[in-house]
């Protein structure tokens, strides 16, 4: 599960900065940490669940959003979402979880959908916008014949780490 979260916590943190400058490190661990042990206690409750509902997961998205580092760092509702919602694909590939609701929302699957929504910065999405994308990726899936916005993501994702590779 820790590895799983320091690849989720990479992929929300590496293309945008977090922290401040004068953010000390001890701070940073804590701050990360007590995500960890958050999103740790959610992928444990899905464990348990059948079916991880919509609103469910909307909340605990909204829950790891809301924490706030000792100086008043919070994270973006796109960095919350990244964080929980590649945790979740982890898992479920893995076998530890079922399908989650929510797909991985950033600059890769935002491409993929109709041009309208390509303007929109996943670290700096508001919550309405968030819930838009989740949306039209649903739409998009639903036309392409896919089960679930969340299977037509991991092809969408698996395809672009490919084109990336063949670029190469």
């Amino acid at each position: 599960m820790h590895q799983f979260f320091l690849q989720a916590w990479s992929a929300a943190t590496s293309r945008n900065r977090l922290w401040p400058k004068n953010i000390e490190f001890s701070e940073r661990v804590s701050f990360k940490y007590a995500i960890y042990k958050k999103v740790e206690e959610i992928i444990n409750s899905y464990e348990n669940m059948g079916t991880i509902s919509f609103k469910q997961h909307s909340d605990n998205i909204n829950a790891i959003r809301e924490m706030k580092s000792k100086s008043g760092i919070q994270l973006t509702i796109g960095h919350s979402q990244k964080i929980i919602n590649v945790m979740c694909k982890f898992c479920w590939c893995a076998g530890i979880i079922t399908e989650p609701p929510h797909l991985t929302i950033d600059r890769k699957i935002i491409k993929k959908l109709p041009s309208e929504y390509r303007n929109i910065n996943w670290t700096e999405m508001t919550e309405e916008q968030y819930y838009t994308l989740v949306k039209a990726a649903e739409a998009k899936a639903k036309k392409e014949n896919n089960n679930s916005a969340v299977q037509w993501e991991l092809f969408n994702w698996r395809d672009s780490i490919q084109e990336q590779e063949d670029r190469k």
